[in-house]
């Protein structure tokens, strides 16, 4: 509930840590990531957009090594349109936003998915 009033308040920062605190007791889920990674592109908060993605990561690293309560793999994985959602935050940001949507297209490879156009414009 705290989380979903944060983002709805536009206070990215703050639902990060909220989201932290869920992650870290097992009970975000990829809609929770999403929605903190879409406000990150509305509000340009493009260093939260990467934390977050980089939690979504590990959440689904930890599924994978066999973390019990936790739904499967498959629905752990960040989505391309979540990649995507970062990208375009980071682009906003010149040259230190530039190096992390590189980053974040090499970390798309990485994960098995196929960048699309928007990846590329973000």
């Amino acid at each position: 509930a705290e989380f979903g009033r944060l983002v709805e308040g536009g206070r990215p920062e703050a639902a990060f840590a909220a989201l932290k605190a869920m992650s870290d007791a097992g009970v975000a889920r990829p809609r929770h990531f999403s929605k903190l990674v879409s406000l990150c592109r509305a509000c340009g908060a493009f260093v939260v957009a990467v934390k977050t993605i980089t939690i979504a990561e590990e959440a689904a690293a930890a599924v994978s090594a066999g973390d019990e309560g936790s739904p499967g793999d498959e629905e752990q994985q960040p989505t391309l349109k979540m990649y995507n959602e970062a990208i375009a935050s980071c682009a906003r940001h010149g040259e230190p936003g530039m190096r992390e949507a590189f980053r974040l297209l090499d970390r798309i490879v990485v994960r098995g998915l196929r960048p699309d156009v928007f990846s590329y414009t973000g």
